[in-house]
């Protein structure tokens, strides 16, 4: 049920969005995309994806692809938001 809404939502924010901000969710979502093939990369070389002594050297740079993840919801509402206000003040000719 969750995931018919989500779709909803997001098809909202498609038809009714400015297209700044759909420029902005896709540079998160690429944004986050990069973060994440990055930091396993990086646990990768250093040995941190194996578990051991090293198993939680990254574990600090993991907020910062949270707080990536938690950005998408925000700008998918302020959009649909920005984009219904937009239509309900446009004059009507």
């Amino acid at each position: 049920m969750h995931i018919i809404l989500g779709i909803i939502v997001f098809l909202i924010f498609l038809g009714c969005a400015p297209k700044f901000f759909k420029w902005l969710l896709l540079i998160d979502v690429v944004a986050l995309a990069v973060y994440y093939v990055g930091l396993r990369i990086c646990a990768l070389i250093i040995g941190a994806s194996k578990g051991g002594v090293r198993s939680g050297a990254l574990a600090d740079f993991a907020m910062y692809g949270i707080q990536m993840m938690l950005a998408a919801p925000a700008i998918v509402v302020l959009g649909i938001l920005s984009g219904l206000l937009v239509v309900l003040t446009k004059p009507k000719t």
